[in-house]
């Protein structure tokens, strides 16, 4: 019996039950960390939603003629409403983009919106950049989704109502900031 070969066999096979072990541990470990990044991501886009969720808009009256906005944010933030375009220009971009400038925090602003006399359609959405500069859009059925593309990014704060709107009339709210 050659007690070298047997010690030399054992030693490979100790040596590869070692390896199969570290390669069992450093898989756990990923596992591990991918679950982490994962509950982080899910954690920061929890964050980035904090404001968005407070704003939100929707039609009164008669055909939603009356578009009310609110920002029950503690943040002011720059919002567009997006329209269809009656007869679109470029079919590329079939939406219209008018600016409602910044909505002021913990407030409610209602307007006359009347597609017909700006030559736009109905509004289909808000898009609003908040106070981190991020861009989302709120679909009228209230979905909700981020965007990175927002108009006159660098005119933020400078909007202006359209023509066509009447007046605003703005509402503070009794209620502000994150419920609960």
């Amino acid at each position: 019996m050659d007690w070298a070969k047997h010690t030399t066999v054992l030693a490979a096979v100790v040596a590869a039950v070692g390896l199969a072990v570290t390669a069992w541990g450093t898989l756990k470990s990923a596992q591990v960390a991918d679950a982490q990044l994962a509950q982080s991501k899910e954690q920061q886009e929890d964050r980035d939603r904090r404001q968005i969720a407070l704003i939100s808009f929707w039609g009164e009256g008669a055909d939603d003629k009356v578009v009310v906005v609110v920002n029950r944010s503690l943040d002011p933030a720059s919002a567009w409403l997006v329209a269809g375009r009656l007869s679109p220009a470029n079919s590329e971009d079939p939406a219209a983009y008018l600016s409602l400038g910044v909505l002021p925090p913990c407030q409610r602003s209602a307007f006359r919106y009347d597609p017909m006399v700006g030559g736009t359609g109905p509004v289909e959405a808000l898009l609003v950049s908040d106070a981190n500069g991020k861009g989302w859009v709120r679909r009228v059925d209230g979905t909700l989704r981020g965007t990175k593309s927002l108009p006159g990014v660098s005119a933020l704060g400078r909007g202006h109502v359209p023509p066509f709107v009447e007046a605003v009339e703005y509402t503070t709210l009794e209620q502000c900031g994150p419920l609960g």
